[in-house]
């Protein structure tokens, strides 16, 4: 059993634990209704066997080649952006530290490990303790991905990513009747902002 089927137990579980705990101990009073404890767990009965039946009956096929976004190819990579003052004291000091900090193999994978962030070099994903996390694998997966991408660092900042975000929340909500039209107003839009920047 996977753990999506064990948080799929959870609603009829904890519909029939507050049932339970309702029964025993009443919260409050409520006019008489004959028959409200079946209309629930018919109700649940009806969701759970679309949730499941469903999808098993249309071929994995025809699902294939109908999906609207293919999950191997999303992924939006990015990190922080380090910055040294302008008025730093030490300022050849600072930029060995963050070379040092972002691009040695070691420090990398002991910040990595340490933070629990995705390391920002290749040769550092090879590392045994960070590749074999379940928890942390996918997003390894998604770093290493040839389809993932960065957003370019621009004079507007995050301008272009939020003006991205919420281009991509419209569409997704169905929003976006013409999708061409609506790629073109984003991508003048974006040279707007950077332009200011």
């Amino acid at each position: 059993m996977d753990t999506v089927d064990i948080i799929g137990l959870l609603v009829p579980v904890t519909y029939f634990l507050f049932l339970l705990t309702e029964k025993l101990w009443p919260a409050r009073e409520f006019p008489p209704r004959k028959g409200w404890q079946w209309i629930g767990i018919a109700f649940l009965v009806l969701i759970a066997t679309i949730s499941v039946v469903v999808p098993l009956l249309i071929p994995s096929p025809w699902l294939d080649a109908h999906r609207w976004l293919n999950g191997t190819q999303l992924g939006v990579v990015g990190g922080t952006v380090v910055g040294i003052s302008r008025t730093a004291e030490h300022p050849s000091e600072a930029w060995l530290l963050v070379k040092f900090l972002t691009t040695d193999t070691n420090a990398v994978e002991t910040l990595a490990n340490l933070l629990g962030n995705v390391p920002t070099t290749y040769e550092s994903l090879k590392d045994p303790k960070l590749a074999n996390d379940p928890l942390f694998k996918p997003f390894m997966e998604i770093f290493q991905n040839e389809h993932s991408y960065l957003l370019p660092l621009t004079p507007a900042a995050s301008a272009p990513a939020d003006l991205l975000a919420d281009f991509q929340g419209k569409w997704e909500a169905g929003k976006v009747s013409d999708l061409q039209a609506g790629l073109e107003d984003l991508a003048n839009a974006v040279d707007q902002q950077v332009g200011l920047g």
